[in-house]
C-alpha cells in the first residue's frame, strides 16, 4: 500500500468525521441557546449535562432519522444524490437518441474514427450489452455510435452514413482487424496528488500533533506523581476516609504532596492519586480541607478522569473545528461548577451557610498565578 491508497482510505474515513463535527456543531449551539434561555433556573449539574450531548454526537457514528432533528434544517447534495437524482435521469432518458451501429473501419486504404461530443447524454438502457463471444450479436470490433440533438450532431449525422458506406465498400480490402483509438479523455494524465488527499494529510499532521502532545503529557505527569513524598499525617488520612465513606467510594486514593505552585488535583484513571499542595495542607482550617478533599473525590466519584481521556482523543480527531474547542473549554468550566454544586449539597441545612463560606475562602486561597511547576493535562482540580 502506497502513500495515495493510504490517503485515499483517510479521506473516505473522514467524510464521517467532517459530519459528526459539523453536527455537533449544531448540537453545541443549541446547548448555548438553551442555558442562555434556562439560566438561573436550572442547576449546574444539568448545565454540565448537556454538553455530554455534544460527546454523545462526536461518539455515534450515525443519528436516528426523524422528522423534527434539527439537521434537517441544513441540507447537503453529495455528488452522489445529484447524479441519482431521478430527475436528471428521467431527464436523460428522455434526451437520449437511439443507438445505431456502425461496422469497423478498414484499415487499408482508408482509416477513419468518429469522434462523439463531450457534453452528450447517454441513457444505460439504449445502450445495448455487448457480450464477450463472438456469436453476440454485436460482431467483435464493432462500434456504438449515439449521435445527439444539436449543430454538432446532425453535422456527425450526416458524416457518418456516408463513412458506413465507404466502411462496407471496402470490407473485403481490410486485411486486419479495426483498430479503435482511445478518446482523448483518457489520455489526459491524472494529476499526482488530489485535493482530497491534501486534506487527508493535514488532518493526518493535526492528529498525530494532539495525540503527541497528550502522549508528552501524560509521561509528563507520570514522571511528577512518581516523584512526589506520600502524606502519612493521620489526621489528613481520616478525613480523606471520611469524605470517601461520604460519597460510597470503595476505596480512598493515595494522598501524595503536590509540587509548590500547583493546585489540588486527582490523577490516575486505574491507581488514582489525591495530589494536596503545601498550601492545602498547612494553609487550610480542618473544614477548609475536608470541603477541598470532598470537590477532589467528586470527580473521582463522577469518573471524570475517564472522560478526560476521551475528551482528548475527540480533540486529536476534531482538533479542525474550533467549536469543538470551545464546546470542551465550557464543559470542563460548567463540570467544577456541578462538583461544587455537589459539594456543597452533602452539608446539612443547618450548616451549609458556613460550609459555603469555608469553601469560598479555601478557593481564594488556593488561587495562585499558573507557574512553571503546575500539572501538565489529564489532571483534575479546584
Amino acid at each position: 500500500m502506497n502513500l495515495a491508497t493510504l490517503l485515499d482510505c483517510v479521506a473516505a474515513s473522514l467524510a464521517w468525521v467532517a459530519r459528526a463535527s459539523w453536527q455537533a456543531s449544531v448540537v453545541a449551539a443549541l446547548v448555548l441557546l438553551a442555558q442562555f434561555l434556562l439560566r438561573g433556573r436550572v442547576s449546574a449539574r444539568w448545565r454540565y449535562n448537556l454538553w455530554l450531548l455534544v460527546v454523545a454526537r462526536l461518539l455515534l457514528p450515525s443519528m436516528p432519522g426523524t422528522r423534527f432533528s434539527p439537521f434537517n434544517w441544513l441540507h447537503f447534495n453529495t455528488a452522489a444524490q445529484v447524479v441519482a437524482s431521478p430527475e436528471i435521469l428521467r431527464t436523460s432518458v428522455a434526451s437520449a437518441t437511439p443507438v445505431r451501429r456502425v461496422p469497423p473501419f478498414a484499415v487499408g486504404a482508408m482509416s477513419a474514427r468518429i469522434e462523439l461530443p463531450r457534453d452528450q447524454t447517454v441513457a444505460a438502457e439504449n445502450i445495448p450489452a455487448i457480450s464477450d463471444d463472438a456469436s453476440a450479436d454485436v460482431e467483435a470490433g464493432e462500434i456504438i455510435v449515439v449521435p445527439t440533438a444539436g449543430p454538432i450532431a446532425g453535422a456527425a449525422a450526416g458524416a457518418a452514413p456516408s463513412r458506413a458506406v465507404e466502411s462496407r465498400s471496402q470490407k473485403a480490402l481490410a486485411t486486419t482487424p479495426a483498430s479503435v483509438v482511445p478518446p482523448q479523455s483518457e489520455a489526459v494524465s491524472r494529476p499526482m496528488i488530489s485535493l482530497r488527499q491534501v486534506l487527508a494529510a493535514a488532518w493526518c499532521l493535526g492528529f498525530l500533533g494532539r495525540v503527541l502532545r497528550v502522549i508528552w503529557a501524560t509521561r509528563q505527569l507520570a514522571l511528577i506523581v512518581r516523584s512526589l513524598p506520600e502524606v502519612r499525617d493521620p489526621e489528613i488520612i481520616r478525613a480523606v476516609g471520611q469524605c470517601a465513606t461520604l460519597l460510597r467510594l470503595r476505596r480512598s486514593p493515595i494522598v501524595l504532596e503536590a509540587p509548590v505552585g500547583t493546585g489540588p488535583a486527582l490523577a490516575g484513571v486505574l491507581r488514582p492519586r489525591l495530589l494536596l499542595p503545601a498550601a492545602a495542607l498547612r494553609g487550610l482550617g480542618r473544614n477548609e480541607l475536608r470541603l477541598v478533599v470532598l470537590h477532589e473525590l467528586v470527580h473521582l466519584r463522577r469518573g471524570d478522569l475517564a472522560l478526560n481521556w476521551l475528551l482528548a482523543i475527540l480533540h486529536a480527531v476534531h482538533w479542525f473545528n474550533p467549536v469543538v474547542w470551545f464546546a470542551f473549554v465550557r464543559l470542563r468550566g460548567d463540570r467544577e461548577l456541578a462538583c461544587d454544586e455537589l459539594v456543597l449539597s452533602t452539608s446539612p441545612p443547618a450548616r451549609r451557610g458556613d460550609d459555603c463560606r469555608d469553601y469560598g475562602r479555601a478557593i481564594l486561597k488556593l488561587l495562585r498565578p499558573p507557574t512553571a511547576g503546575a500539572l501538565p493535562g489529564l489532571a483534575v482540580g479546584v
